[in-house]
């Protein structure tokens, strides 16, 4: 180093590179001397401005040189070279820009390494390596979109784990489903590890067991990686009825004989019977009615804890085309003609595609009493192309301690599609008892994705005591979602006119809450509200306000969940008497609720407790806590069609001595035996119930129970298959199997495929059955269907079909391949039909679902500038069969230019020759 230079300052690890007497540019004459590595920090898919400092010891007042090399995949943005000019006074370095590459793992990468040189000195090589941090990123895929079962059944669920992050790891799935349904544990065996970009395929069984609530319900597949969830899917599952797993199958028949004694009180027994499912083909039947011979409150109470209650007997047929009750059964009348009317009777509705009707007549019942009055009235409804126009008509009278009675006719019309929602209004004479009045009614309800609206206004003369909900009514509910954030507010207002001992009543009120979502099994909710009630009398008035905040935390992990809420309030009583004389009084309320439980196949425990503080002065205890452990359906004994299940309760209530404090005890067992027949035997005690010797004690119940799955009185049957068309003709051809699983429809009615892929229907029907898309696998879709006495139904095996666009080296002089991106790829199949591939930027085309077939490849390369040709003919492929898909490449070359020989003819003249050829 020359005398007069002044090194860059810093740690002098390149003091020893003089070498005096050099001159010229060092080159591979001189060996470099490698700097320390310089690291930085990095994302895939992002963008690094590097600032590289002048190594130290190199002279500041001299120029240097550098250069930039990739040592990486990635290629360096900007200048790879330059000169640094000299600068005494401050440090020097040089800034690169360096992209991450997309496909990046987790680690330790070189990307880049600049040489800096100066004349007289060895190169100085600066290495510089990105750390890419680790990104977790697992896809959970239902391979089933939607399974269908009937109770009793298993079926297998198919989910596809696929590792789109950048560094191995390992994977646990766990199944979280409806209780009772038989898991193997909740939880696959062991851990999956999953390389980057790997993808593996499990399955797993679920058996959904008998007795089992039909309709909608779904499994939860939960990926963890070191305990935490990074994945969720929701598969469907249809639970069908089980009727419809075989023709022959009517109504259930359910008999059931009970009886409760304790504490010195005569045993009460009961007996019930009920009758659910189809009668015949068409015609559903549903009856119910329990005995009890003699009804006594405690007795009422104790049956009630084994599953029986007094019913008065009813039976309710139906059709498609018509409807028919007798015993109690209610009204379809309108809000303005009757609501709430019910009674010992017979009603009838005729349905039809433009029309339907109702009739309607019987007498009020209420528990054991009977009173005299009547009830009648009808509805008749009209389809105006979107709108619907009402007309109903009623005669309502009930004799009792508090009577009503109505006579009403009004007419109303329901439009669709206005302001995004439904408006419906309804106008109605009403006479009642002390007059006569017009009526109106107008409600807007609108519901979609994510918005909930509705608007009510009423003025109903007469009120509740002629068969209204109130007199003047105002409704409104508006809630709205924003992702995680859901908001919700509403208001209501009723008014009601004179009934026994009153001569008015108000209801008001309004909440504002809101409910946030914090993660998949964390949610919270906050909710503020105040209501006012007021009524007067003969003697005053009286009324009472409470304006409330309250909150609540729920968490679910598996099968864990917990919650926690609580609410503080202010409550005012008001009571004013005819002498003048006015009592107000008012005081805070406090309640605070916990929960703790979990659920599964084993059953659910549950842990409670709850405290409430408040004044006495406005009707509440000052002081009480409850404590509680609940266990339901725990599973004892199963083995084959024989169950033993236990459930049980604690109940602990105090009150802090300001009085004595009680505990409440439930126990029992249920047995559920081959041939339908279940037994249940239960014990409580319960200190809220008096005994004919005033305290209270236990009660003792057992009840029997039979199933009976009577024969359809009348049916036929449609049978049909589902089946793989591996050849895509859209008909069953030999060798082409069955395919199981899937939900097929036919109006109101649906089965699922067996596993040879045949399906039967009850009955006949002119509807056509279809495919429900959602329960084929990932990979499939519907095909060809023949509609015939044996419908056939095909299911086609679809391939994704990759054709990638390349440039010969010749094309890449005249366009680049990002003008690829313009090009247009199509496939012919030998019907005709054409199928449009989604381009990507690199010229790679993807056919994502062909069904099976043979296809040719055409090209439209029109909005590419330059003109461009295959080299060879378009191909051909075949999608089907055992035959992998495959993968096209095309390459495409510039098309020769044809240049006519102009020199045969003057500049000027009237022709020329005809050219003697063309230069390519």
């Amino acid at each position: 180093m020359r005398s007069d230079d002044v090194s860059e300052p810093g740690p002098s690890m390149v003091r020893y590179l003089g070498l005096p007497g050099f001159t010229g540019r060092p080159g591979t004459e001189m060996n470099a001397v490698t700097a320390p590595t310089l690291t930085v920090s990095g994302a895939p898919r992002s963008y690094l401005v590097v600032s590289i400092p002048v190594p130290a010891g190199m002279p500041k007042n001299r120029p240097i040189s550098y250069e930039v090399t990739q040592s990486g995949l990635a290629a360096i943005l900007g200048a790879l070279s330059g000169t640094i000019a000299p600068d005494p006074a401050r440090p020097r370095s040089i800034l690169v820009t360096l992209p991450v590459p997309n496909h990046s793992r987790a680690g330790t990468l070189p990307i880049a390494k600049v040489r800096f040189f100066v004349d007289g000195m060895a190169p100085v090589d600066v290495p510089i390596q990105v750390s890419i941090a680790a990104i977790q990123r697992i896809e959970l895929t239902a391979v089933d979109g939607l399974r269908a079962v009937r109770p009793g059944d298993a079926f297998t669920l198919t989910f596809r784990l696929t590792n789109l992050g950048n560094a191995l790891d390992t994977v646990e799935v766990r199944v979280l489903a409806p209780g009772g349904w038989r898991l193997p544990a909740g939880m696959l065996p062991a851990a999956l590890p999953l390389d980057v970009h790997a993808t593996a395929d499990r399955s797993i069984t679920i058996g959904v067991p008998l007795g089992s609530s039909t309709g909608s319900a779904s499994v939860r597949l939960v990926a963890l990686v070191h305990g935490q969830p990074v994945a969720t899917v929701d598969v469907p599952v249809q639970v069908l009825e089980d009727a419809s797993s075989s023709p022959h199958n009517g109504a259930r028949l359910t008999t059931a004989a009970g009886l409760v004694a304790g504490s010195g009180a005569a045993p009460l027994s009961a007996f019930a019977a009920a009758l659910d499912g189809q009668l015949t083909d068409d015609i559903r039947v549903t009856a119910r009615a329990t005995v009890v011979p003699n009804r006594r409150a405690d007795g009422l109470y104790g049956l009630s804890r084994t599953g029986l209650y007094p019913l008065t007997p009813s039976l309710l047929l139906s059709a498609s085309a018509w409807r028919l009750g007798l015993g109690l059964t209610s009204a379809r009348l309108t809000d303005l003609t009757g609501v709430g009317v019910a009674g010992d009777g017979g009603s009838l509705d005729l349905i039809r595609s433009r029309w339907s009707a109702s009739a309607y007549a019987a007498r009020p019942e209420y528990g054991d009493e009977r009173h005299g009055g009547a009830l009648a009235g009808g509805r008749l409804d009209l389809k105006l192309g979107t709108a619907t126009l009402t007309g109903s008509a009623s005669h309502l009278a009930e004799q009792r301690t508090d009577p009503r009675r109505l006579d009403a006719f009004s007419l109303g019309a329901a439009l669709p599609a206005v302001f995004q929602g439904v408006l419906s209004t309804e106008v109605a004479q009403r006479w009642f008892a002390g007059g006569h009045g017009l009526g109106w009614a107008a409600n807007y309800e609108r519901r979609d994705a994510g918005t909930q609206l509705s608007l009510r206004l009423s003025h109903a003369p007469g009120g509740n005591a002629a068969f209204a909900r109130a007199t003047d009514e105002i409704m409104g509910m508006a809630a709205r979602s924003f992702g995680r954030v859901s908001l919700q507010g509403s208001y209501w207002h009723t008014g009601d006119e004179a009934r026994v001992g009153l001569t008015s009543l108000l209801n008001s009120g309004g909440s504002l809450g809101m409910q946030l979502q914090l993660s998949q099994g964390v949610g919270i909710s906050l909710t503020g509200r105040r209501s006012a009630f007021s009524a007067s009398g003969s003697s005053g008035s009286f009324g009472s306000r409470e304006t409330a905040l309250d909150g609540s935390l729920n968490v679910r992990r598996q099968a864990l969940y917990g919650s926690l809420s609580g609410s503080f309030a202010g409550v005012e009583r008001v009571t004013r008497t005819l002498t003048g004389t006015d009592l107000h009084e008012s005081a805070p309320r406090t309640s605070a609720r916990a929960a703790l439980g979990a659920t599964g196949a084993s059953g659910t425990l549950e842990l409670t407790a709850r405290f409430d503080y408040g004044g006495s002065s406005v009707g509440f205890l000052a002081r009480q806590a409850e404590f509680g452990l609940r266990a339901d359906r725990i599973p004892l004994i199963a083995s084959g069609s024989t169950r033993l299940f236990a459930t049980g309760s604690i109940q602990r209530m105090t009150w802090f001595g300001d009085r004595k404090a009680l505990t409440a005890l439930t126990a029992g067992v249920a047995v559920e035996l081959p041939a339908g027949l279940a037994v249940g035997l239960n014990a409580e005690r319960n200190p809220f119930i008096l005994t004919p010797s005033g305290t209270g004690g236990w009660f003792y119940g057992v009840k029997v129970e039979r199933t009976t799955v009577l024969p359809r009185l009348a049916r036929t049957q449609t049978r049909g298959v589902v089946f793989q068309d591996q050849n895509g003709n859209g008909a069953r051809d030999a060798g082409e199997p069955g395919f199981a699983g899937v939900l097929l429809l036919r109006g109101s009615q649906s089965v699922v495929s067996a596993s040879d892929g045949s399906f039967q229907f009850v009955g006949q029907s002119p509807e056509a059955v279809s495919i429900d898309p959602q329960s084929l696998p990932i990979g499939f879709i519907v095909g060809g269907v023949k509609q015939t006495l044996h419908p056939e139904l095909a299911v086609v095996a679809v391939a994704a079909v990759e054709v990638a666009l390349e440039l010969t080296p010749q094309a890449l002089e005249r366009v680049s391949t990002d003008a690829l991106a313009r090009a247009v790829v199509m496939a012919h199949d030998q019907n005709g039909r054409t199928w449009v591939a989604r381009m990507g930027r690199s010229g790679v085309a993807t056919f994502d679902a062909l069904p099976p077939g043979r296809y040719t490849v055409e090209l439209d390369l029109a909005d590419i500038e330059e003109p461009l040709t295959p080299i060879r003919g378009l191909p051909e492929f075949i999608v089907g069969g055992e035959q992998p898909a495959p993968r096209l490449v095309v390459q495409l070359r510039p098309r020769p230019i044809k240049l006519n020989n102009l020199n045969a003819g003057g500049a000027g003249s009237g022709g020329g020759a005809p050219p003697k050829g063309d230069t390519p």
